[in-house]
């Protein structure tokens, strides 16, 4: 079962520590974007997306070392419980 916390643009911390935004939710995984830039304009124009993006796969079995950051309380959770 997924934590009800999560949600696409949720701000997160990987196990090896790496942070990244939630950029696509599943049963089985998430995809984490680390990092992100504007494509040169000439790739621009024909693209679908004007970015390029790294994203990183975590397993729902890593979800209990993986941590949340609470916007309201400006502190890391934990993802699980």
């Amino acid at each position: 079962m997924l934590p009800k916390v999560l949600k696409k643009g949720l701000k997160i911390q990987l196990p090896d520590g790496e942070q990244g935004h939630v950029n696509f939710i599943s049963n089985e995984y998430i995809t984490v974007t680390t990092n992100r830039w504007l494509k040169p304009p000439e790739l621009a124009e024909h693209s679908m997306n004007k970015y390029n993006e790294v994203n990183v796969l975590c397993y729902t079995n890593c979800f209990p070392q993986c941590k949340y950051y609470d916007e309201g309380l400006q502190e890391w959770k934990c993802l699980l419980p």
